[in-house]
C-alpha cells in the first residue's frame, strides 16, 4: 500500500508539471488534443485489496473511440499468490485540459489461489487461517481521476467497490496457537471452510501508462 501511495504522489507531480499543463488543443474542435489524438493507452496497473480478491498487478490497454468514452482490458496476477487475473471495463469521462474524471464498471476474474492470514492479539492467542480459494468472478464499479501530459504520459487513480458474482467458495483450516497470557501453548486446529458472501468490498487502483499520438479525429 505504501508503494501504491508513492506512485500516486509521483504521478500527481508529473501531471502538475508545466509540460502537463501546456495548452495543446485541437483547433477544429476546441477539445484538448491529448485526449482526441491519443486514443490508445498501454500501461501497467496495480490494485490494493483484501482476500479473497487480493492485490492484483499487471498490464492494461485502453481504447477511446471518443474523448469521453473508453474501454479497457487487463491481465495480470494476484500479487500475493500469483493466481491469474483478467478483466474488462467501460468508462465515460469528463475532460478538462490535462485532467479527466471518469465513472464506469466492469468485471474481473481471479484464479484459484491460497492465502494465509495471521491475527495476533496483545494478550491473546495467535490465530492462523490457511485459505484455499476457488476461482471467482467479480463485478466492479469505480470513479477515476486521470492526469495526462501533452506528450501522452498518463496516471490514473481509481477508487471503487466490487462484489463476487460467481463461485467464491473456499476451504480453510484455522490454527489457534493458544499462546496468550493464560494460554496452554497447545495448538488446536478447526475447519473454517465456507463461501464468500455477496458482500461489497472496497478497492483502490493505480495505472501508469503511455498514449502515443495518432491521427487527429
Amino acid at each position: 500500500m505504501r508503494s501504491l501511495l508513492s506512485l500516486v504522489v509521483a504521478g500527481v507531480l508529473v501531471a502538475l508539471s508545466p509540460a502537463a499543463r501546456a495548452d495543446d488543443r485541437d483547433e477544429t474542435s476546441g477539445t484538448d488534443d491529448r485526449w482526441t489524438s491519443h486514443p490508445l493507452t498501454i500501461g501497467t496497473f496495480g490494485t490494493a485489496d483484501t482476500p479473497p480478491h487480493g492485490n492484483v498487478i499487471g498490464l492494461e490497454a485502453d481504447y477511446a473511440p471518443r474523448s469521453w468514452l473508453y474501454a479497457s482490458v487487463l491481465g495480470g496476477s494476484d500479487g500475493d499468490s500469483s493466481a491469474y487475473a483478467f478483466g474488462g471495463a467501460a468508462h465515460v469521462r469528463y475532460t478538462s485540459g490535462w485532467l479527466a474524471i471518469g465513472l464506469g464498471g466492469g468485471f474481473e476474474q481471479i484464479g484459484a489461489h491460497d492465502v494465509t492470514t495471521t491475527d495476533t492479539d496483545f494478550l491473546g492467542p495467535t490465530i492462523t487461517n490457511a485459505y484455499s480459494f476457488g476461482a471467482s468472478a467479480w463485478a466492479t464499479g469505480d470513479v477515476t481521476i486521470e492526469a495526462r501530459t501533452a506528450d501522452g504520459l498518463s496516471v490514473r487513480l481509481a477508487v471503487g467497490i466490487e462484489i463476487p458474482i460467481a463461485s467464491g467458495t473456499y476451504t480453510c483450516m484455522s490454527t489457534n496457537a493458544d499462546n496468550g497470557l493464560f494460554g496452554s501453548n497447545v495448538p488446536t486446529t478447526t475447519d473454517c471452510s465456507g463461501a464468500v458472501g455477496k458482500v461489497v468490498e472496497p478497492f483502490a487502483g493505480l495505472m501508469l501508462g503511455y498514449s502515443p499520438r495518432l491521427a487527429s479525429r
